[in-house]
């Protein structure tokens, strides 16, 4: 929409009918793209509806910038951000829907940690609607309700003030509906709330739980007026050992990702037909599972053998001992398209410990990226299944030596280990999948 011209009908840019018109875009600066992309500026906007809980439609919408990042290669591929604003006299719920065209869109709050994001995938997008209560910031809590189901979603704020009055608030005025908890976190509060009324409850856990957290699971479930209706996973791994702890009294059902989408089969198809020159990345958080201070502190040895200038590491917020390894390093922010740097590097680098089901390792590898990852527990033994990739052991750089070592010179990865399985993850079965389980709560 920058261009007013849709490159993303074939695979390579070269091969489009304004392919020249492609290369002149690609030289422009900002101000120029600012320019061209407001010709299509009240086509853009009319593609978006946003009504209040009272039905009136928000349509002030206000251009507030262009973000176009700066690259040195104009033949790598870079992100453009559009920034506009929708004008509400209060704050209050709102629903949003957006036209197909513009393909996966990720509606997420924003000033707050911990808050809504909502994947909405540009199979439903043209048809389905998100309903959101945004509470004011002091009161960081953000609901949502499944347009075609009666399932509430739950999502708890950071501030642990907050959260148990107002999931117990919401409970009693919403007696009649079934929660889906995302998270132990959230179903703490549940196991609370539920020893004195009874709750309609699913809980879905998608990350790795320790013995402790399963512990304080069985017992809290143990006390609840009414069992959960069913516990589901994204996590092989993570199934076995909640029926190991919970027993075979309670119903478990594993759910697939929903990873595999268009804009990620673009980038497997763009890897596979552009050659490109070694970059390499990681990313995460530093006090997260994954150690990223280890890449940090061995990235000149890294960069020698893979031959590169520096280490590009993705964060949100760097610990200020990084300033040391500026010289072998190069840091950034978060991106929200994380599509654009599966396009712009061919290696990732990633050290765990643990890990739930590892959607960064899925995405990279069936981007067709070179991937280096420490041999994990949990999820690790099932993505093994699915793919071939490179290990070493966490946190060991003699290890991880031996392994760049081994493979420096590979340029591509474009085999499955197992084709047939990834289908479970395939955009359109995994919303299926997930469905089928809200029918059965419908029917009850």
């Amino acid at each position: 929409y920058i261009s007013g011209v849709d490159f993303s009908i074939v695979d390579n840019a070269t091969e489009h009918d304004n392919s020249a018109y492609y290369e002149e875009l690609r030289g422009l600066k900002k101000t120029e793209l600012r320019a061209i992309f407001m010709n299509s500026w009240e086509d853009f906007k009319s593609s978006f509806f946003i009504y209040t809980d009272d039905g009136k439609l928000l349509n002030e919408f206000i251009l507030s910038s262009i973000e176009t990042e700066d690259i040195d290669d104009l033949g790598m591929p870079r992100l453009s951000t559009v920034h506009f604003f929708v004008t509400s006299k209060k704050m209050r719920p709102f629903t949003f829907q957006a036209l197909k065209k513009h393909g996966d869109i990720i509606l997420r709050q924003g000033g707050l940690e911990n808050v809504f994001t909502k994947y909405l995938a540009s199979i439903c997008a043209e048809t389905s609607l998100v309903t959101l209560v945004t509470q004011r910031k002091s009161l960081p809590f953000v609901t949502s309700k499944l347009s075609d189901s009666n399932v509430s979603v739950v999502y708890t704020p950071s501030s642990r003030i907050f959260r148990l009055p107002f999931v117990l608030v919401y409970v009693l005025k919403n007696r009649k509906h079934f929660f889906h908890a995302v998270q132990y976190d959230a179903l703490r509060l549940f196991l609370v709330v539920g020893r004195v009324f009874s709750v309609n409850l699913l809980y879905h856990e998608r990350t790795y739980l320790n013995k402790n957290y399963l512990e304080n699971i069985r017992r809290g479930i143990s006390r609840l007026n009414k069992a959960p209706l069913c516990i589901t996973s994204n996590s092989d791994d993570q199934i076995r050992l909640f029926k190991k702890t919970l027993g075979p009294s309670q119903k478990f059902i594993r759910l697939h990702n929903p990873i595999i989408n268009d804009s990620l089969k673009q980038v497997r198809s763009y890897n596979l037909t552009h050659s490109k020159k070694r970059k390499v990345f990681c990313a995460g958080r530093f006090d997260g599972q994954k150690n990223l201070m280890f890449f940090v502190q061995n990235a000149k040895t890294i960069s020698d053998i893979l031959q590169v200038d520096k280490i590009h590491i993705f964060s949100e917020a760097v610990p200020p001992y990084c300033k040391d390894y500026l010289k072998w390093c190069e840091f950034h922010s978060f991106k929200d398209n994380i599509y654009e740097i599966l396009k712009s590097f061919d290696t990732i680098l990633i050290n765990t410990q643990f890990e739930g089901f590892s959607n960064q390792l899925f995405e990279s590898l069936f981007a067709c990226l070179n991937v280096f990852c420490s041999k994990h527990e949990h999820g690790f033994e099932e993505l093994e299944r699915l793919f071939e990739f490179n290990t070493f052991e966490p946190n060991s750089l003699e290890d991880l030596k031996k392994s760049l070592l081994r493979v420096k010179h590979v340029t591509k990865q474009a085999g499955f280990a197992c084709e047939k399985e990834l289908e479970f993850f395939y955009e359109e079965k995994s919303l299926i999948e997930f469905r089928e389980l809200i029918k059965i709560v419908d029917a009850k």
